[in-house]
């Protein structure tokens, strides 16, 4: 179960990280 949370949370950050080089522009409002 541990495992399955911390694959979903790096890909949730990768996916986070994805939008704001897409945004670019205000990141900050994100975090």
């Amino acid at each position: 179960v541990l495992e399955k949370a911390k694959v979903q949370i790096s890909t949730l950050q990768a996916l986070f990280k994805q939008l704001s080089d897409i945004i670019g522009e205000r990141p900050g409002q994100y975090y």
